[in-house]
This record gives structure tokens, sequence and C-alpha cells, in this order.
């Protein structure tokens, strides 16, 4: 959605007109998927506002970006990890943080699931096949390792597949 400008004002009666979207949900994820609209997105993209259903569920919430949300209709009760429960309905106001290790910030450890696509894979210095290194280019070869946390060069050889740096295409 690019930046639009314009004053506009989002009445719960007209939802059923809006453009949502389904919310796709992981493998193995039990919980139903939800749909979406986003009705506002600043031009930096580090804003946006929008509107968001779903069916009751259960699970962990550790959302990428800080959220706040304006409960429409329904119920919910949040539980965090120490047991505190909050309840809001209709009109009640939800102010979410960034989870503490979420990709979108700082976090206190290497990200370590729950998913198998949530892991930390870093390379800082892939094996190039410079002297002294293995024959091998992994810099962007290497293979996503699902459900593993890989800190350093990738088990096994990458091969030497590149793309090729040309003068006239680097102007």
């Amino acid at each position: 959605m690019a930046f639009d400008p314009t004053i506009r004002i989002i009445k719960t009666t007209d939802q059923d007109g809006l453009p949502w979207e389904d919310i796709p949900t992981e493998p193995g994820d039990p919980n139903e998927p939800g749909a979406e609209v986003v009705s506002f997105r600043s031009g930096d993209g580090a804003f946006s506002f929008g509107l968001w259903r779903r069916v009751p569920e259960t699970g962990p919430m550790e959302p990428p970006y800080h959220e706040i949300a304006v409960l429409i209709e329904g119920e919910v009760e949040l539980i965090e990890e120490d047991g505190t429960t909050h309840r809001a309905g209709p009109g009640d106001v939800i102010v979410t943080p960034q989870g503490p290790n979420s990709e979108g910030g700082p976090s206190s450890a290497p990200a370590d699931g729950p998913t198998t696509d949530n892991h930390l894979h870093t390379n800082p210095y892939p094996n190039v096949g410079a002297p002294g290194q293995p024959n091998e280019c992994e810099a962007a070869n290497e293979k996503y390792l699902a459900g593993q946390n890989v800190i350093g060069n990738v088990p096994g050889n990458q091969g030497t597949n590149h793309d090729q740096t040309k003068r006239d295409l680097n102007q």
C-alpha cells in the first residue's frame, strides 16, 4: 500500500465492505487463519494501521513490532509468562510490546523457535575459496537448516556457484 495523505474515517459498521486478506498460519499451527486489512501505512513504512479479526486462539504472542489494538467486539484474555492475566472487551485498548527475542529488535538470546523457521543463521566470515579456505563459495549459497541455529560455517561443502560481477553491470 502506497502512502495516502487523505483523511479517512473507518467505521466499524463498514467492516464487511473492506478488502480483507487472509493471514496465513505456520504449518502445524492449530489456530485458524485470521484476516486483516491495512487502512494506512506511513510513507517510510515504519507505521501502519489496520483492522484484524480471527476466532479465539491459544499460543505464544511475540510480535516483531509494538502493537496497539482497540477491541471492537468480543473479549480477549491474555496470560503473560509469569501468570498475570489481562482481560479486555469492546472499546478497550491493548498495548503489546515487541517480543523480547523477535527479529525486529535487540534480543537476549539467539532466535530459537518455537517454530522451525525462527532460528538464528549467521555467517560473518563465509568461505569464499580464498587461500587457506576450502574450495567453496558459501556467500549466499548456504542452505537454510530448518529448526536449527547455525552460527559460522554451514556443515559440508556448499559448492562454487556464484554470481559473476561484471564491470559493465557495476556502475
